[in-house]
């Protein structure tokens, strides 16, 4: 069974992410093909400019299985990241994040991270594309009514 657990550290977990999943970091990232310390500055960069991030590592028999976080309490997901050894297991992680946001909240992602922005499109629905510092982006809309799924 997976747990969450709030972390005020992101490098170290973001580390972890990237160098379990390299296609991640050659084709997906938002500055793919620019090495994995780069990726990782990016990343935390990213995400330590949200101004009430709330980060959130999970973990199973103290395994490292992704993170994710919320801002805005709860009304916005700024990152979401499942190790490849549990993406078959992507339901039962979503249930986490559901967990820590509203009832209905959005989420973004660069539109080139292709299997993200699929396994978003299979959970809600797109909102908006939006052209963002680092290239296109598109948000998407989530709610926990059956109709989003």
């Amino acid at each position: 069974m997976f747990t969450t657990t709030y972390s005020s550290s992101i490098a170290p977990y973001v580390r972890m992410a990237y160098e379990s999943d390299p296609i991640l970091l050659e084709k997906w990232h938002v500055i793919a093909g620019s090495g994995l310390d780069k990726c990782i500055a990016q990343t935390v960069s990213d995400l330590s400019a949200c101004t009430s991030i709330r980060f959130y590592v999970v973990t199973e028999d103290s395994q490292f299985v992704g993170y994710f976080a919320t801002e805005f309490d709860g009304a916005y997901m700024p990152t979401i990241f499942i190790h490849p050894k549990y993406r078959h297991r992507k339901a039962e992680f979503w249930k986490l994040v559901e967990a820590k946001t509203l009832p209905e909240w959005n989420a973004g992602i660069y539109a080139k991270n292709i299997p993200c922005k699929k396994f978003y499109e299979k959970m809600g629905k797109v909102i908006s594309e939006i052209q963002a510092p680092l290239g296109a982006a598109v948000i998407f809309g989530f709610s926990r009514s059956e109709s989003c799924r």
